[in-house]
């Protein structure tokens, strides 16, 4: 847990570093890809000490267990984007309703 701990850290650094490195117009989409990138990484490495540490049965059971324990938050998060993007496209570029 440390270990990952410091290592969002690390990724939040690095991550702070490239946003203030970035051209003011190319800002946004390179900064959201970075984060995918950073995110991605930072929840695929518990897996990998997992699989190297404990093995490839402890792996399956850890990956299982990691996949129902996020799935009431998928089926919530996916229920509210369903229901609100749709409703918030036509206020998209208004500036003053956001």
């Amino acid at each position: 847990a440390i270990r990952s701990a410091v290592f969002a850290v690390r990724l939040l650094a690095a991550f702070w570093t490239i946003h203030h490195a970035l051209p003011r117009h190319l800002n946004v989409p390179k900064l959201i890809h970075c984060l995918y990138l950073f995110s991605n990484a930072n929840m695929k490495l518990n897996h990998l000490l997992v699989g190297s540490y404990l093995g490839s049965p402890a792996l399956g059971y850890y990956t299982v267990a990691d996949n129902l324990a996020g799935m009431p938050i998928r089926e919530i998060v996916g229920s509210l984007d369903a229901t609100l993007f749709p409703g918030g496209a036509p206020i998209a570029n208004d500036n003053e309703r956001l």
